[in-house]
Formats: structure tokens, C-alpha cells, sequence
């Protein structure tokens, strides 16, 4: 999967934070390397 991204949209309580915990546990599991944006955090940043 090297060099995809993936974008996770929605309204509150949808799920999307249990996909994500679903999908890091998965990526982890294989020793996939990631890298996570939070895009609340990251605009709080610029």
C-alpha cells in the first residue's frame, strides 16, 4: 500500500474512530509502516 492514502469522513458517531482502531490494529499486526494526520490537530498547528 506503499504511497496510498486513505481519508476517513463523516458526522459524529458514525463509526470513524472504530474503523481507524480496526484498521491500526490490522497495519500493525503485519509491521505495515503509517503515518496518521489528524486534521483538527494538524489546522490547531498552522
Amino acid at each position: 500500500m506503499a504511497g496510498k492514502k486513505v481519508i476517513i469522513t463523516g458526522v459524529p458517531g458514525v463509526g470513524k474512530t472504530t474503523v481507524i482502531n480496526a484498521a491500526y490494529d490490522k497495519i500493525t499486526a503485519e509491521g505495515i509502516a503509517y503515518q496518521n494526520l489528524n486534521f483538527g490537530s494538524f489546522m490547531f498547528e498552522v
